[in-house]
């Protein structure tokens, strides 16, 4: 029997299956893991991702479907982190395939998303998922909170360690123990982790909101680029922060390009915000 990695979409499960099969079971089938998308979906095999593989990865728990006892006797579990909900909607946006091949380009798998989505432009898109985001209001997200039961034996995996070489080395070290295997971090799977965040979309995308918002706060002069999504997290924050739901950064087409614009939005909240509440 096979342990299964049970994974919401876009939670990398295929990557850690690659990386536990390679690197604790030592199965030695390595080839170039990432399409053009920067997903772990190179079906080079005809039969499936790995033709050695002794993983099974699924979506059992966010598709709501009971594991098969006679088929698995372990379980690890990729537990999605909230805080990183906009990580997991950039990479299904630019990953997640439906009906297309897994490994088609990032974009073709866009242009799909963008025909399923109800906004028209780019500040309608801004803005449906600033709601996503400030509601949890996506399949996607919601299915990341579905109660985990399992009659076999979990490792819960926390999904913020992927983007921590520490924390996923870790994590990695306690899945060989919960696998009765050994795991001895090497310069090569080292190389193919920062090859993975160099491939993450959302992750860059949520660190170069990060150091926007930053900024802001200092009333520094940056200058910066973004994207409706990025400029939807910024103002998801910015809300949580300062209880600011509308204005220009939620209204204007044209979002600012530096910081100090940004810093100067948020004060002029600030000095009516006592009016307003």
């Amino acid at each position: 029997m096979k342990t299964l990695i049970d994974f919401t979409s876009g939670a990398h499960g295929h990557f850690l299956e690659y990386v536990i099969n390679n690197y604790i079971y030592c199965i030695d089938e390595k080839f170039d893991v990432f399409t053009d998308s920067g997903a772990s979906h190179n079906t080079e095999h005809d039969i499936g991702y790995l033709t050695k593989s002794l993983l099974d990865c699924n979506h059992y728990t966010s598709q709501n479907i009971k594991i098969p006892n006679t088929k698995f006797d372990k379980v690890i579990h990729i537990k999605h982190s909230k805080k990183l909900d906009f990580v997991l909607l950039v990479n299904c946006f630019n990953r997640c395939h439906g009906d297309l091949p897994s490994n088609d380009t990032k974009e073709n798998i866009q242009k799909l998303h963008y025909d399923l989505m109800d906004s028209s432009d780019k500040l309608s898109a801004r803005g449906d998922w600033f709601h996503k985001l400030q509601h949890r209001d996506s399949s996607l997200l919601k299915s990341t909170d579905i109660e985990y039961s399992s009659e076999l034996p979990v490792y819960i995996f926390n999904y913020s360690s992927f983007f921590d070489i520490t924390e996923f080395f870790t994590e990695l070290q306690n899945i060989s123990v919960f696998l009765d295997d050994t795991f001895v971090p090497n310069q090569e799977l080292t190389e193919l982790y920062y090859e993975f965040i160099k491939n993450n979309e959302g992750f860059t995308k949520y660190k170069n909101c990060k150091n926007i918002l930053e900024n802001s706060y200092k009333n520094n002069n940056f200058t910066f680029s973004t994207d409706w999504q990025e400029q939807s997290y910024i103002n998801f924050i910015i809300s949580k922060t300062f209880r600011m739901y509308d204005g220009e950064l939620f209204t204007n087409e044209m979002y600012p390009t530096n910081t100090k614009d940004i810093y100067e939005v948020i004060q002029t909240h600030i000095e009516n915000f006592d009016r307003l509440f």
